[in-house]
């Protein structure tokens, strides 16, 4: 991750000041994830209170995937 900014001022007379700043960042090579374990919506009775029970994971192994939880 970089971060910079260059800024440049210059008084113009005796009661004015000019300024210009910028400001940047860059970022390489970071990671975009993806959910492992996403909530599959299933309709109408989808909450937040069932999205563990609307796990993949909990779904295909409902003993062990309840200790799952959401995976990037």
């Amino acid at each position: 991750m970089q971060q910079y900014s260059l800024s440049l001022e210059r008084q113009l007379g005796s009661d004015w000041v000019a300024s210009i700043s910028y400001l940047g960042n860059k970022a390489t090579h970071f990671r975009t994830g993806y959910e492992l374990n996403p909530a599959i919506y299933t309709g109408p009775g989808a909450t937040t209170k069932n999205t563990q029970a609307r796990r993949s994971l909990t779904q295909l192994k409902p003993t062990w995937g309840p200790t799952m939880a959401p995976l990037l």
